[in-house]
């Protein structure tokens, strides 16, 4: 016989156990999207139905709270995730989660069967500070529950890292001041260290759209890239140009490259595009390269302004191109 889900539990419950925690590229269909990520973990729990997992997600750590640096704020996703059964007991049909601030964006929700097939639960439906994510089939309770959490479309400029927490919570709700039955918290389970991206593109990107000069190309895709954070952004960057050798169209024949100039890791200011001309500018007199197919190259690796001694790398892309002609 099924107990009554109202009945609170006179006993404490396991912690949640984190499973895995990472930091995905999303894509690079374009330049804004090249810079973005999702984080995504995965914990597995009892999650009987008075049972509540307490989720935060903190990005921007600092191994030092206390350190300034020219890097983004922390900030904190928290949500607080339930499952709800059937009226018998016997079934898992939906998740709710519950966030507590409008400023927390909802996840996208993975529930993973007992044989670990993953279902694709959606970004929920419903509206306010509650979200349902309703499972196509219900799933069977017995046995403990395995879910995954990610958030999406982070920018390496605002969001450089990340760490998951995690606590379960038994009888909220259920039980009163005068209850024999208290409310257990079992205690926190962290990440032992966060997770930052690295979206590492091999492809090109070309930065010329119409008739507009190399330092305003330059300029439009750094934005697209950082956003309002451009200024700051500690960037490595590798200049070359690539021609195709020969005096016919050169169509099948591989670019050949040549190496301009190398700018050390260093916070980028508003003056560099221009001083970027400049050199690509004098290079291309002082070397009258061969013009045939001819077009800038960008490398460009964008490090992580927190804790910047450690040199971690967040964005590398290969090739920016700017065609002449």
């Amino acid at each position: 016989m099924p107990i009554r889900l109202s009945v609170p539990l006179p006993f404490e419950p396991p912690p949640p156990v984190l499973m895995s925690q990472q930091a995905e590229a999303e894509g690079a269909a374009d330049l804004a999207q090249a810079a973005r990520w999702r984080y995504a973990l995965r914990y597995r729990h009892e999650h009987r139905v008075q049972d509540e997992v307490e989720i935060s997600v903190s990005f921007n750590l600092r191994a030092d709270p206390d350190a300034r640096d020219a890097g983004p704020a922390g900030f904190a996703h928290n949500v607080v995730a339930r499952l709800i059964h059937s009226d018998d007991g016997e079934a898992v049909e939906a998740l709710r989660l519950r966030r507590d601030s409008p400023a927390t964006e909802w996840p996208r929700i993975v529930y993973f069967t007992s044989t670990g097939e993953p279902l694709d639960l959606g970004d929920g439906v419903d509206e306010g500070d509650e979200r349902r994510y309703v499972l196509p089939v219900p799933q069977p309770v017995p046995g403990w529950q395995d879910l995954g959490l990610q958030w999406s479309c982070l920018d390496v400029a605002q969001a450089q890292n990340a760490n998951a927490a995690l606590s379960a919570v038994r009888n909220r709700g259920l039980v009163g001041d005068a209850s024999d039955v208290p409310v257990y918290r079992t205690r926190t389970v962290t990440a032992p260290q966060p997770v930052a991206p690295l979206n590492r593109w091999r492809q090109d990107f070309v930065i010329r759209t119409g008739d507009e000069p190399v330092e305003t190309a330059l300029t439009a895709a750094l934005d697209q890239l950082f956003g309002n954070r451009l200024v700051g952004q500690t960037l490595a960057l590798q200049l070359s140009y690539a021609y195709a050798p020969g005096s016919a169209d050169g169509a099948d024949l591989p670019l050949v490259t040549l190496p301009v100039a190398l700018q050390a890791p260093q916070p980028f200011d508003a003056a560099i595009p221009k001083r970027i001309v400049e050199v690509l500018s004098a290079w291309r007199d002082a070397y009258q390269p061969p013009a045939l197919r001819a077009q800038w190259r960008l490398a460009l690796m964008q490090y992580a302004q927190i804790e910047p001694d450690t040199a971690q790398p967040l964005l590398d892309l290969q090739t920016l191109v700017y065609p002449l002609g």
